[in-house]
This record gives C-alpha cells, structure tokens and sequence, in this order.
C-alpha cells in the first residue's frame, strides 16, 4: 500500500465499500504512517460534519464585522 493508494481509496475505506483484503492493507499502512491516519480521519471528521442535520449557526454580527475586516486587510496587503 502506497500513499496514492490510500488517497484513492479512501472514501470507499471510509464507506465500507473496501474487499476486506484492501482494508486490511490499508489499516497496516495507517498504522505505520501518520500522514495517512491523520488524512483519513480528517476525511472522515469532514464528512460526518457535512451530515450534521442541525442547522447552521448564525455567526454574531461582531464576529461577522471581524472576519469581513480581516478579509478586506488581506486583500488589500495582496493588491
């Protein structure tokens, strides 16, 4: 199992969908490799955030006046 493997696969990993010869050799390779294990449980986290079903929080207009001011200072210093 090589990296590009492992990021070929990873959704049908994720999903269950791996021959349980793939997913065992995928398991061996994370458990050597943290690059790979970080990779997929950050795929993995970002999909079960996704099918959160709340819905989405409003942001605070203070926050929301902050973030808009530091976006228009970058955006400025890259001109």
């Amino acid at each position: 199992m090589n990296h590009r493997k492992v990021f070929s696969s990873v959704c049908s990993f994720i999903d269950g969908e791996l021959d349980d010869a793939t997913c065992e050799e995928l398991k061996k390779h994370m458990a050597a490799c943290p690059r790979c294990r970080i990779y997929v449980d950050t795929v993995r986290k970002t999909i079960l955030l996704y099918k959160v079903k709340d819905t989405p929080k409003k942001v605070p207009s203070t926050t929301r006046k902050k973030l808009y001011a530091a976006i228009a200072l970058k955006t400025k210093e890259k001109k």
